[in-house]
């Protein structure tokens, strides 16, 4: 029987087949373009069986491959905000099987992308961690070098720069954010999102009284979190 005829009849590329059948024990070459009539019939005969055993070997191997989340719960630290790289080091885990459980919750972030405590404790939760927030010192507690104090007390106030205060607008989606930024800068973004719901950060600058202000709008939709 020729081979594309095989394949025709057990539903497979020539190609999957040529693959397939070593794995079934049938010592058929990648060239080959004939198959004995009486082993083409035992393989369509018996395909069913053979595609069910060899999707439990497959299975089986993934399971072996794939690294356990810990049975027993452990405890894990976490700060207020840490990369999905710090985070996946953190618990222990390959990086990948972290980023996959963010997918499983609709988050989708690099591995160099940042996400907060918050997001970071659910998913360290099921993955079977207790989580404790890091301390942290206050904003008043910070130390600023002597160094640094120093070059802010020499510095000349007549060769300072003014720089353009940042406003950054944050809220649910469907809100009215970016209709309202329209209106202060008098363009229509909102009509070229996608249903009308902003999925970028968007940056611009106005001027007020001869003076800039920049702008930042930001997604509301719970998908655009860690872009937030």
């Amino acid at each position: 029987m020729n081979v594309a005829e095989l394949a025709r009849r057990v539903r497979v590329t020539p190609n999957e087949l040529k693959t397939l059948l070593p794995e079934f024990g049938f010592d058929i070459g990648m060239r080959a373009v004939k198959v004995d009539d009486r082993t083409a019939w035992r393989i369509i005969e018996n395909w069913p069986r053979l595609m069910r055993e060899w999707e439990k070997k497959r299975e089986a191997a993934k399971a072996a491959e794939a690294p356990e989340v810990p049975k027993e719960k452990k405890n894990v630290t976490l700060p207020a905000v840490l990369t999905v790289r710090d985070f996946a080091a953190r618990l222990g885990l390959p990086i990948n099987v972290v980023m996959s459980e963010l997918m499983k919750n609709g988050i989708l972030a690099a591995m160099n992308e940042r996400i907060d405590f918050t997001t970071a404790s659910i998913i360290a939760q099921d993955l079977n961690f207790i989580v404790s927030a890091e301390e942290t010192k206050s904003s008043g507690e910070e130390v600023v070098s002597d160094e640094l104090r120093e070059r802010i007390l020499k510095g000349d106030a007549a060769t300072l720069k003014t720089r353009a205060p940042v406003v950054v607008v944050m809220g649910h989606v469907d809100h009215g954010k970016t209709k309202l930024l329209d209106a202060i800068r008098t363009t229509n973004v909102m009509g070229g999102e996608a249903g009308g719901i902003t999925q970028h950060i968007g940056a611009y600058q106005t001027v007020k009284k001869d003076r800039p202000i920049t702008f930042i709008d930001t997604p509301g939709h719970e998908a655009f979190t860690t872009m937030r």
